[in-house]
């Protein structure tokens, strides 16, 4: 939670993030979102990521933040499973065959 709302302070405070439809964005044009998704991964079992979306371009960041690992994609991930929340809500998303 510490690194993910790390990356919002600094997001909102270089002007990388637009909270209201009135905000203006900084000089590069990012507009920077980062949430907090709870995942698998092999080997260490269940984990908490902090995943920094630009949702100009829906370049994605996935930070492991106990190995300070980053994963890009430079698409959006059309299906996440698990859980997702930021500042203003949480998501769930579960298959019906998971238990």
């Amino acid at each position: 939670m510490l690194l993910c709302n790390f990356f919002n302070y600094i997001d909102r405070d270089q002007k990388r993030q637009k909270l209201n439809k009135d905000d203006k964005l900084g000089k590069d044009g990012k507009d920077y979102h980062s949430y907090i998704a709870y995942g698998e991964a092999i080997p260490e079992g269940e984990t908490w990521y902090v995943i920094r979306r630009d949702c100009v371009n829906n370049y994605i960041e996935l930070w492991n933040p106990m190995t300070a690992e980053c994963f890009n994609f430079d698409m959006e991930v059309e299906t996440i499973k698990g859980a997702l929340t930021n500042t203003k809500s949480v998501n769930m998303n579960q298959r019906a065959n998971d238990p």
